[in-house]
């Protein structure tokens, strides 16, 4: 019975430890992210805009993602953006949340010219560490919501670039239950990301030849 209650009395102590660390982690990414985070009426000028996937459902991206696409392009239409990376998951041929996100933006006006596909966006951490080392990209405004930018942001100066952040205004109503699945998934991304980074040394999913941002990004499509 004593060993039984020093075990659990350990267990008890390696959760308080690890729940103790995971929220210095994600406290660490908030801090450092808010001095970069801008809403979107106040974002200053980047060159390159990340654009991070989300769900798409067939032909149409979701909510959130429309949200972020709709900033995106307030940002090339203000003169704040030249060149758009979308960047998200296109490993099956049945689902393909780049192609959504670029024909959304060409409805809107957005020259094929401008827009870059990452088809190997399957998690944040692919899509900023491809952003830098297969795009080649040294200064970035990353678009996605106020949840998500803190861990896109970290990564994103852990990785070598000049990162911002760009608030994606909710265009809809969503439930509180979102908003809590969000926070509570987020909270665990964030931690994930950090082992990622600084324990494990993971590495993007799929590599790739360099895309020069300086040519159409039509050859991404």
């Amino acid at each position: 019975m004593t060993w039984i209650l020093l075990a659990l009395a350990l267990l008890a102590l390696l959760a308080l430890l690890v729940a103790g660390g995971s929220l210095g982690i994600s406290r660490l990414m908030v801090t450092r992210a808010e001095p970069k985070t801008h809403a979107l009426d106040d974002a200053p000028a980047r060159e390159v805009v990340l654009v991070l996937g989300a769900r798409v459902h067939g032909d149409r991206p979701s909510n959130m993602l429309e949200d972020r696409l709709a900033a995106a392009l307030e940002l090339y239409e203000s003169g704040r953006a030249q060149k758009l990376i979308l960047s998200g998951a296109h490993h099956r041929d049945d689902y393909d949340e780049v192609t959504v996100m670029r024909r959304w933006l060409e409805d809107r006006g957005v020259p094929p010219d401008d827009l870059y596909l990452d088809h190997a966006g399957l998690r944040t951490l692919d899509s900023m560490v491809r952003a830098r080392e297969v795009f080649g990209v040294e200064r970035l405004a990353v678009v996605s919501q106020d949840f998500h930018l803190p861990r896109a942001v970290y990564l994103g100066e852990q990785v070598g670039m000049d990162t911002i952040a760009v608030v994606a205004p909710a265009g809809y109503r969503y439930a509180e239950k979102v908003h809590r699945y969000n926070a509570a998934r987020e909270h665990l991304a964030r931690t994930r990301a950090w082992l990622d980074l600084h324990l494990l040394g993971t590495p993007p999913r799929h590599g790739g030849p360099p895309i020069d941002l300086g040519a159409s990004g039509r050859a991404t499509h």
